[in-house]
């Protein structure tokens, strides 16, 4: 099965770095003591749904920081001038 280059799945991969910095905030807001002293069920549904809102709020995050860096990318292009390296022989 080939794996194509799918722009949703890449966009996404992207804030798997915000996750990774973020995600220890969180935690202890998905109270996970109390959870775990109910059933199976509900455990998993409720590990399922922390793991989903996580990955939104991370994902929001990186949104406003990548539509931020490159605001300020574009303004500092119109003040500074950056060159060019080609590597071409």
């Amino acid at each position: 099965m080939p794996v194509g280059s799918c722009k949703i799945i890449n966009r996404l991969a992207k804030a798997s770095f915000t996750v990774y910095i973020l995600h220890i905030m969180f935690l202890k807001y998905i109270r996970i003591p109390e959870f775990c002293s109910k059933n199976a069920f509900i455990m998993i549904i409720h590990i399922a749904v922390s793991a989903i809102v996580i990955y939104g709020i991370c994902w929001i995050i990186y949104e406003c920081y990548h539509f931020a860096e490159r605001w300020l990318l574009k303004m500092l292009n119109k003040v500074m001038s950056f060159r060019t390296i080609s590597i071409d022989d």
